[in-house]
Parts: C-alpha cells; structure tokens; sequence
C-alpha cells in the first residue's frame, strides 16, 4: 500500500515538475550461477549492420544514431532473437523469413555520456565516469509479447559472460526508474544491489540533480555479493562461466550533472 501511494504522488509530481528519479544499481559478476534453456531462443553478440534489418520497427525502440555510436563509441549489443527453425518456438511470436528480435540491451565502458542514462526530453541526464572492469547496462528492451519469461535475465547472463571475456569486467552497473518495480525486480534477480538513489528535476529552464555519493566497488558491492552466495541466494541467477580468481576489480563509481568532463 505505501509503496503504491509512493509511486502515485511521484506520477502526480511529473506532471507538475518533470522529475526523473532512478535507483544505481550494481552487480558483482564474480558469484556462482547456474544455468537454463530458454526453447526457441538464439543469444549473439549483434553487429551494427545485423541491427540495421530490425531499426524500422519502431516497437523495437532502436535507432541509428545508437547504433552508429556502436562504431563511433565502441558499444555493445547483445541480442535474443527467435529461432525459426525451432519447433517449440511461442505461439506469441510468428515465425517471418528472417528472425524476429526479441530483446536486446547495450553495453560502454569508461566515461558515459548522460544522454544513454536519461528518460528523454526535457531531461539531459546523468553521465557516469566508470572504472576499468565495469561495464554500463543500458537501453534494456524485451518485446511486450516476450516479458515474464526472464529473457532479461539470461540476456543478462549472455551478456555478462561476453563482457568478462573481451573486456575483462567484473561488475555490470545500471539504473531504472524508481517506479518501475518490474525492471528493479529482474535487476535483483541477477544479483544486482541498490547502492544509490538518482535524481534530475526540471524547473523551467534550470536542472536540478539529486546524485548519491560516489559508489567503492569493494565496499558496496563485494561484500553483499559474496554474503549472497554464502546464504544461497545466488542458485536463482543465471550461468555466467566465471573465474573468481580474476574478479578482483576495486575502483569508484562518479555520477555528474550532465555528461564527465
């Protein structure tokens, strides 16, 4: 009840005073993890030319200009589309000549510009400035048709696994927003911790921001990530192939008005 009373008087504030308010949160990659099948599913790394047969579906949310910055910037893409040739494949997704994109998420590293951690005008965003071994997880996207399957979670295991061996990274940080109890309920099923509560409102012309402290890894993250494994609640998660002996990275998370300089 409070919390639905809470997320009432934030959609009543918006409308007022455009405010977007994000919960940081991080995981550690370097826990156990199980794995599972998902029928009817391919995970691959994307190319920016594979992304291009799927940029004219709007429900897709992609665009050029992100994945121009695939190239540009060094993104990633990892991508579940359908597998055609699979008998088993939903009855919610028809089977067209080419596969169909069913989720996908995006991946940087080192200084983020705000303008991937933002809700969209009139908001200019929060960029983040990311030590070695962490990657962001942004623009996290599963069909409507496809959601309460938890493609998002083995996406995220997909992903994971590809970032630790191309990129060395040892934490996945992300932000959603406050209100959105789905998304953080996935998040946290991976292993994700909330560490910070982020803020940016809008007052005619001038931004204000809300931004927590900056974030230590070892101390913020480590630690509940080796408890959980103690107390068994990492059998949930899925696979990620690790080796805990090269997860040792420590560093701090720095969150900026606008984009780092």
């Amino acid at each position: 009840m409070r919390d639905a009373l809470l997320r009432q008087l934030y959609a009543i504030t918006n409308r007022l005073m455009p405010c977007d308010i994000t919960y940081l949160l991080v995981s550690s990659l370097g826990h156990p993890l199980v794995t599972g099948d998902t029928p009817g599913c391919v995970f691959k790394q994307l190319s920016p030319d594979e992304l291009q047969a799927w940029v004219d579906q709007h429900e897709l949310e992609l665009n050029r200009v992100l994945i121009d910055a695939m190239t540009t910037r060094g993104l990633r893409c990892y991508g579940v589309i359908s597998d055609s040739t699979d008998v088993n494949l939903t009855e919610s997704v028809e089977q067209p000549e080419t596969p169909q994109l069913l989720g996908y998420l995006m991946c940087a590293n080192g200084v983020v510009p705000a303008r991937y951690n933002s809700a969209g005008s009139p908001f200019r965003g929060v960029g983040l400035d990311l030590p070695v071994g962490v990657s962001y997880v942004f623009k996290c996207f599963v069909l409507p048709s496809q959601r309460g399957k938890r493609l998002l979670q083995r996406l995220l295991a997909y992903a994971a696994t590809g970032e630790m061996a191309e990129h060395k990274t040892t934490h996945f940080v992300t932000t959603t927003d406050w209100a959105n109890r789905a998304a953080s309920t996935s998040f946290q099923r991976f292993g994700f911790e909330r560490v910070g509560l982020v803020g940016e409102f809008v007052i005619g012309r001038r931004h204000l921001y809300r931004l927590p402290a900056p974030v230590a890894l070892d101390d913020a993250v480590a630690a509940p990530a080796r408890q959980a494994a103690v107390n068994g609640s990492a059998e949930k998660r899925p696979a990620v192939a690790t080796d805990s002996s090269t997860l040792c990275t420590t560093g701090t998370i720095v969150m900026c008005r606008g984009d780092c300089q």
